[in-house]
């Protein structure tokens, strides 16, 4: 931080061309910052990755939600489109109720194990999109999980 200070010239000098005061800078101390202890600063850096990584298994639920086979309401309506994921449930119907269709909790739990496994688990996409969308999950959880840790690591140094 700098401050400014005016200083008076001498009555003597007043007739000078010069200025009636002369402005120079000089340094100041800066206030001190609170100091926060460096495990609180990673453990408020790991809060804040995993609330990013929540949010981001999340918002790809509901995308997966929403745009397998038309959406929520054609697969409740039983005129659905053919599906971008196929969940276990579709290839063992003998363990559910006949007519069983995804609902929200299915597409979350395959964002999850998505976002946790960096690969498919028990549900395959099999549409182009599908599969781009999980890439693109995949990524997303690596690169937080990676700059969280390591910033974490860095702040516990």
């Amino acid at each position: 931080m700098w401050l400014v200070v005016q200083v008076p010239v001498p009555a003597s000098a007043k007739s000078s061309p010069v200025a009636p005061c002369v402005s120079t800078t000089v340094p100041t101390p800066v206030p001190p910052v609170s100091k926060v202890n460096c495990s609180d600063r990673a453990v408020l850096v790991l809060a804040s990755g995993g609330a990013i990584w929540l949010t981001n298994v999340i918002a790809f639920g509901l995308w997966y939600w929403d745009l397998d086979r038309g959406g929520a309401a054609a697969r409740a309506r039983g005129d659905a489109a053919l599906p971008a994921f196929v969940f276990p449930e579709m290839t063992n119907a003998q363990y559910v109720v006949p007519g069983w269709y995804p609902k929200f909790m299915d597409y979350l739990h395959l964002s999850f194990t998505t976002a946790t496994a960096f690969s498919p688990t028990d549900v395959s996409a099999i549409k182009s999109w599908a599969k781009l969308m999980m890439m693109a999950e995949e990524a997303i959880s690596l690169v937080v999980a990676v700059l969280v840790v390591s910033r974490a690591v860095n702040i516990l140094r």
